[in-house]
């Protein structure tokens, strides 16, 4: 019987007696074997069972993959009603000659007693129409190693050492059998990508032939760093389109002219449809790689912003750590220059200039004109190490600004500077009565911050984002939304301090030019800038005012708009003892 080749693998007799010959050792005999002269049998196997248990074991393999309904219906014999049925619907096929010269049918004629039984070539009509030739007079093409040219081939023999244990002497070098065994690897490269897309990258024969073409070591000569399997892959391309070509010149063999004209005018055409195919296969392969790869990075990204969040609070967390630690160094600082080795001036500068070194003596008391003012605050002192919250009312007795000495500007001593510049009139009594009620104020307006615990910087971005700079020159006069603060005229105060303190300061037109620009809704590094922003202008706040109105206590020190708008009160209301006051700063 004729043995051929074709494109589909499972239907290549090289290709399967290839993969017997690698992954059974089909080309090894035993001693025992050899001692029985099995050396050319191609089924050792077999030899050691009858003829009813073999064909029992291939019946039994058939019914194992078949349901249960069906499987009584096929059996060994199956396998050759198939190959005859399917050779008679070929259009040329005869059963008196071609089709009984491999079925092994009596065609009941004296003329078959005169057919040679050696001639394998008269069963390949029947051959040919198994695999699908038009004409079935079509000469046989197979695959050979002489495709992958003089550079590969010696590393393809080294490979076919290592694939093949043999020790049948026709399959050696100058054997009879050589040919067929250079032929069954010639169908185990040409059909390796085929396999590893239907079968899987792990199946079996795969996995071996990779296994000992790596342990040969081939190379590719035009590319001797190719991996191993990208050399597998270019050496089946090479042998599979020699493959073709041979069959096809050999169908047109068997046409006249102008059917050889017409096949090959249709093959380039099926090719080309072929190629269009494998590219559209391909593309279609790389998109569902790439949108697997792009739902990954999906997956990614929302971890990241997860994390984002996560590492933000903290981050928010952090800062408000720092600021409280920050008001707290200020207070210690300021109570630790209070003190009398501190070294404090308690004179200050008549002319009224806040930037010059003024400081009010609040500790002396006088008879005839102190009031008594009484006021009534919660306040909460929250600490980093015990965040421990304590809410106390006090109720402090505060003595009225003292009149204020002039020091004059002259070089003259301080003795005759105070003869030269007599004291001001004692200011009038003034009796007030200050009650800051947060709570109940902000219940009351409805108002969205409250004054307790509000810091400057805090104020200034919500003003910002609010775009409450954007129409204005000078902040005080900042357009303030109804219903923002429990307490108007603290933040007005405050602002006045900033525009005051920017004047002095050049590097805080930039951050104020910042909050000016300040969007409505800004996103997390626009956050993070307008909050440094605030954080340096509350700072250089924090030191003039510790400069021109040194704080009383710890509460007195803090960085809120209470706490400021205070002090910048008792401020203003020593300028108005000052001779020159212009009522702005």
């Amino acid at each position: 019987m004729p043995r051929v080749a074709d494109e589909k693998w499972y239907a290549d007799w090289y290709f399967i007696m290839g993969m017997y010959g690698m992954c059974e050792k089909g080309l090894y005999r035993t001693p025992q074997q050899k001692s029985a002269g099995l050396d050319q049998v191609v089924f050792p196997l077999l030899h050691q069972m009858k003829d009813e248990r073999a064909s029992t074991m291939v019946t039994e393999t058939i019914r194992s993959a078949l349901p249960a309904e069906v499987m009584n219906f096929f059996s060994a014999k199956s396998l050759r009603q198939a190959g005859i049925n399917q050779a008679v619907l070929h259009p040329s096929m005869t059963l008196f000659f071609y089709l009984s010269a491999i079925s092994g049918h009596d065609i009941d004629s004296s003329t078959q007693y005169y057919f040679d039984p050696t001639d394998v070539g008269r069963g390949l009509p029947t051959i040919n129409a198994l695999h699908g030739k038009v004409d079935l007079k079509t000469p046989v093409a197979v695959p050979t190693l002489e495709a992958l040219g003089a550079g590969d081939l010696n590393s393809a023999l080294k490979l076919m050492d290592q694939v093949f244990q043999c020790n049948i002497p026709s399959f050696d070098v100058g054997g009879d059998l050589y040919i067929v065994k250079k032929t069954f690897l010639a169908s185990l490269l040409m059909h390796f990508p085929d396999l590893e897309r239907d079968c899987g990258r792990l199946n079996r024969v795969s996995q071996s032939l990779f296994d000992n073409a790596t342990k040969a070591g081939i190379t590719s000569s035009s590319s001797p760093t190719l991996p191993v399997r990208q050399v597998l892959e270019m050496w089946s391309a090479k042998i599979k389109a020699q493959f073709k070509k041979d069959s096809e010149l050999n169908i047109m063999k068997v046409l006249d002219p102008p059917g050889q004209q017409t096949y090959a005018t249709v093959a380039a055409m099926a090719e080309d449809v072929n190629s269009l195919t494998n590219a559209v296969e391909s593309l279609t392969k790389t998109v569902g790689d790439l949108s697997a790869k792009f739902n990954e990075m999906v997956d990614k990204c929302v971890q990241q912003e997860a994390s984002i969040s996560v590492l933000s609070a903290k981050e928010f967390a952090l800062r408000e750590e720092v600021r409280h630690l920050r008001v707290l160094d200020v207070a210690r600082s300021q109570q630790l220059m209070s003190t009398p080795e501190g070294g404090r001036s308690n004179k200050r500068s008549r002319s009224g200039h806040p930037s010059a070194t003024a400081l009010f003596q609040s500790d002396s008391t006088d008879s005839t004109d102190t009031t008594t003012t009484t006021v009534t605050a919660a306040a909460a002192a929250a600490t980093t190490t015990t965040n421990a919250t304590e809410t106390a009312a006090v109720t402090t007795a505060v003595a009225a600004p003292t009149r204020v000495a002039a020091v004059s500007t002259s070089t003259a001593s301080p003795a005759a500077a105070a003869t030269a510049a007599p004291a001001p009139p004692p200011a009038p009594a003034r009796s007030h009565t200050i009650q800051y009620g947060h709570t109940a104020h902000q219940n009351a307006t409805g108002a969205n911050l409250s004054m307790k615990d509000l810091t400057l910087c805090t104020a200034l971005v919500h003003l910002a984002t609010a775009g409450a700079f954007r129409l204005h020159s000078e902040l005080a006069k900042a357009a303030i939304p109804r219903n923002t603060f429990s307490e108007v005229s603290h933040v007005k105060y405050n602002l006045e301090l900033v525009g005051f303190v920017a004047r002095q300061d050049d590097r805080l037109r930039t951050d104020i030019d910042l909050l000016r620009q300040a969007p409505r809704d800004p996103n997390s590094e626009e956050e993070i800038a307008l909050d440094d922003a605030g954080g340096r202008i509350e700072m250089a706040c924090r030191q003039m005012l510790s400069t021109l109105v040194p704080p009383k206590s710890n509460v007195a020190a803090k960085s809120t708009v209470s706490a400021f708008s205070r002090r910048i009160g008792n401020y203003k209301e020593e300028l108005k003892e000052a001779k020159n006051y212009s009522g702005k700063w």
